[in-house]
């Protein structure tokens, strides 16, 4: 999903746009020598071995980013706005707002953004980080 999902503009590749050099059933052709953008992905599915494999993003249809240990961003294909409202997902992020981590939903689209907050946290507080965080490689 994410090489369908995320813009990468090393490869001149808009978001929600499959990428050139993603092979069916194979992956990455090009994934030893893949641009940055795609390395510094930080895929929540790849880096928690405690996410069930239901959670995998081409399964459950969102993409869950982790920005910081606090601010998670869940992404969706244009084509699956709302997935992130189905059940099994909503009760994801409700369990990760337990753990004292906040999701934003997008979908590169002009849709507003949801927030789903961890208790204590608030859409201005998020807001800061995830701007904080967009704005650290710049």
């Amino acid at each position: 999903m994410c090489c369908e999902l995320l813009p990468i503009p090393q490869l001149q590749k808009p978001e929600s746009i499959m990428c050139r050099f993603c092979e069916k059933n194979k992956g990455c052709s090009i994934y030893e020598n893949r641009p940055s953008s795609c390395k510094e992905f930080n895929c929540a599915y790849i880096q928690d071995a405690d996410i069930d494999l239901e959670f995998r993003p081409d399964n459950c249809k969102v993409m869950f980013e982790k920005v910081t240990d606090t601010l998670y961003l869940a992404l969706e294909l244009p084509r699956n706005i709302g997935s992130w409202k189905e059940k099994k997902v909503l009760d994801f992020i409700k369990s990760l707002n337990k753990k004292g981590i906040s999701i934003i939903v997008s979908s590169f689209t002009r849709t507003p953004k949801e927030f789903l907050l961890a208790e204590g946290a608030t859409k201005e507080q998020v807001w800061n980080i995830a701007m904080q965080e967009l704005n650290k490689d710049k």
